[in-house]
């Protein structure tokens, strides 16, 4: 179980991060599809806190 939420965390980690890429670029170069990639970088963090706090819960 406990392997089970570090990796989780890492993922959680990896998402944070995946969307923080996807600010700067929309910040640098802009592209119509912006608002998109921002909306999926940001779903893909939220599922991936749910998914750690699921991980949490059943330590």
């Amino acid at each position: 179980d406990v392997v089970v939420f570090i990796s989780v965390a890492g993922y959680a980690v990896f998402s944070f991060l995946l969307m923080r890429q996807v600010r700067l670029m929309n910040k640098s170069f802009s592209t119509p599809l912006g608002a998109l990639f921002t909306f999926f970088g940001r779903l893909h963090f939220f599922v991936a806190l749910i998914l750690l706090l699921a991980a949490l819960l059943n330590l």
